[in-house]
């Protein structure tokens, strides 16, 4: 694969503003090649070839302005001109693809508009619009599919948020956000039975919010508190999209509502930290402990049960030497110390291949490192 890019910026201030435009260029020129084999699933000796080339060529414009209307008041705005080409050959005898080629040339626009108020030292509220692209493309299968599968359009989100970020003391600081998001041929992610890992167009919609307390009320203690919110929905799928019953899960059963909920999005995340310091030993001292808590999720956008992970929480701790002159420092620390089993990722092919994979988090473990800064 080679690869060119390059960017060109200018940028300038004025008494109220602060300006970027700039160009941007992108080329790619990439061949791959897959080969696939394995006794059990295809038969002794059996080797698939998957043969491919594409080539990116991408630039785009773009130029952004911070305003101060007043001094509490300033204005973001953004735009880019994007324009992406790519041409692409799939050859794959095995397959049924003999020099197939297609070519996808698109493009759109992003979009920023942004307020910020500052409502005295200490609140700061904002608002914003804003419209992002992500470029089309096509898909490599490890089986055969038709060919309408291999491409895949152009994705645009339209996003809105608000939030304020709040010094609520002089030592502790709050930041919370609720926001929407609305995709139009959103690239909807699926690994089928059969392994392929297909990008298709649909639509879907996304609302949440996020919340952020950091605070050191004492000397030497720093205390993070964090938690997300988010509700999911993919539309527009086919009807018989599913290859299992979400509820019984038997194979091969239609669940005509064609509406799912995005994988790897969990409907809440939850995070804290704690870290305590003091003078010793002619440094500095810390013991750390954080947690995480996920919850529940699904690891594909085809609901078997393999990819249904339960919530799970894990906790962490450290404790770390730094000598006076920053120069030494030395820590041991233990990961997953409840020793929690959890899933990061699950694919399920049982119908095809009989097996599924499953990605485990870290088991419990620890470790320690030593370091030394010559400058």
């Amino acid at each position: 694969m080679e690869q060119v890019s390059q960017e060109l910026r200018l940028s300038w201030e004025g008494d109220r503003h602060r300006s970027v435009v700039g160009f941007y260029y992108l080329n790619i020129d990439g061949d791959y090649d897959i080969d696939q084999s394995g006794d059990a699933f295809f038969g002794p000796g059996a080797v698939f070839g998957i043969e491919s080339t594409q080539e990116t060529t991408t630039f785009a414009f773009f130029g952004q302005t911070e305003f101060d209307i007043t001094d509490q008041l300033s204005l973001t705005a953004g735009l880019r001109y994007n324009n992406d080409d790519k041409d692409f050959t799939l050859t794959s005898a095995d397959f049924g693809f003999v020099g197939y080629t297609d070519n996808l040339s698109e493009d759109d626009f992003n979009a920023k508009i942004q307020l910020n108020y500052r409502v005295n030292d200490d609140w700061l509220i904002y608002g914003g619009y804003s419209r992002g692209i992500k470029s089309g493309g096509f898909n490599v299968p490890l089986t055969p599919v038709t060919t309408a599968e291999l491409p895949y359009i152009g994705e645009v989100l339209t996003a809105y948020e608000i939030g304020f970020k709040a010094s609520l003391t002089e030592t502790t600081r709050l930041n919370a956000s609720v926001y929407y998001y609305d995709y139009d041929d959103y690239q909807a992610y699926n690994i089928d039975p059969f392994f392929n890992a297909l990008l298709f167009n649909a639509e879907a919609e996304n609302y949440g919010a996020e919340i952020e307390l950091v605070s050191n009320p004492i000397e030497g203690l720093d205390i993070l508190l964090g938690a997300s919110f988010l509700e999911t929905e993919v539309t527009g799928l086919p009807t018989t999209f599913n290859t299992l019953d979400p509820v019984t899960f038997a194979p091969a059963q239609n669940f005509p509502t064609g509406t799912e909920e995005a994988p790897l999005s969990p409907g809440a995340t939850i995070n804290g930290l704690v870290r305590y310091s003091w003078p010793a030993f002619g440094g500095n001292v810390a013991l750390q402990g954080d947690f995480r808590w996920t919850d529940d999720q699904k690891f594909n956008l085809a609901v078997s049960e393999l990819v249904l992970e339960d919530d799970y929480i894990v906790l962490n701790a450290r404790l770390d030497y730094t000598s006076s002159d920053e120069r030494w420092s030395a820590a041991i620390f233990m990961k997953n110390l409840t020793d929690t089993e959890y899933r990061v990722y699950s694919t399920d092919a049982t119908l095809f291949f009989g097996s599924g994979l499953d990605v485990w988090g870290n088991e419990r473990w620890v470790g320690g490192n030593v370091r030394y800064n010559f400058f």
